[in-house]
This record gives C-alpha cells, structure tokens and sequence, in this order.
C-alpha cells in the first residue's frame, strides 16, 4: 500500500511491513478491513497543515507550486521503492529507502 501521511515532513519516505495505523485515518480503515496490522506500507511525507487548515481539506488540496519539485522527486523515488520491493525483499527496500530529509 502507498499512501500520504501528514505525520512525515514533505517528501519524507517511511517504509515498514506492519504495524498500527499510527493516527492516520485511511490507513487504519485499511487494517479494520483486512483484519490485521500486517500490511506492507509506504509512506509519503506531505507535512502538517498550516494553523487553522483543515486535516481533510489539506489533504485533498493540491501541492503548492515551492513544493511540486520536491514531491515529484519523492514520487520517482517512491516509485522505485515499489518496483524494488516488488521484484526484493522488503527489508532491503526498507534499508535503502528509508531516509530522513536533510535540513
């Protein structure tokens, strides 16, 4: 499963083969749904919403034009990560992927 997560700044990466849903409301349905917490995830960092945004509102809202560059990175990168776990084993993907964003 990809998905977005508020929790993780912009184009932060953050892969893991289970766990709770942490908070993230689409992510916890999923697990609801399939009855367990072992399932695969990658995460894409989309940052907090300002003060006074809307969670929903924010997350359904397009990228502003100073992030596009750094989300469409996250997103190539992202799509590798798919292909490598797909073809690997996840805790290699998890080694090389996982990485904290610099500054």
């Amino acid at each position: 499963m990809v998905l977005d997560d508020l929790a993780l700044p912009l184009g932060q990466l953050r892969i893991r083969s289970d766990g709770s849903g942490g908070g993230h409301n689409g992510l916890e349905d999923v697990l609801q749904a399939c009855g367990t917490n072992e399932v695969p995830r990658l995460r894409i960092g989309i940052s907090a919403p300002p003060g006074g945004f809307d969670a929903r509102d924010y997350v359904l809202s397009k990228f502003r034009s100073d992030e596009q560059e750094e989300i469409d990175v996250a997103i190539r990168i992202a799509a590798d990560a798919v292909e490598n776990w797909i073809f690997g084993d996840i805790k290699q993907v998890m080694e090389k992927y996982n990485r904290k964003i610099e500054g």
